[in-house]
């Protein structure tokens, strides 16, 4: 997460951003699955913006993209995580899935 907080209208959002720090390129990135967990307080973070999955295209070796989330957060939670789940394909065009997780303060 390189960015939160409340855009304009009071929605809370999350930047994330995907960086591809290994050593060959991703090609057709998407997350697919987005888990949200109350880690502190009561009530659930649910997604409001974009719909899933969510196309973050291709990632070349070092290069990075930034994809914000809209979320629904209760004012009684406290502390939840969000787990990323997605797909790529590498340049000889095999699928390979991916997890990202993190813990957010709102």
């Amino acid at each position: 997460i390189v960015s939160k907080g409340r855009d304009a209208s009071g929605a809370f959002f999350v930047d994330l951003q995907l960086t591809n720090s290994g050593t060959g390129h991703a090609r057709g990135v998407n997350l697919n699955q987005l888990l949200l967990r109350t880690l502190t307080g009561t009530g659930t973070a649910t997604l409001s913006a974009p719909p899933l999955p969510i196309a973050a295209g291709n990632l070349d070796v070092g290069a990075s993209t930034t994809i914000r989330l809209t979320l629904n957060v209760p004012s009684t939670v406290a502390k939840f995580s969000i787990t990323e789940n997605g797909t790529l394909r590498d340049v000889a065009a095999t699928s390979l899935n991916f997890s990202i997780g993190q813990a957010v303060i709102p």
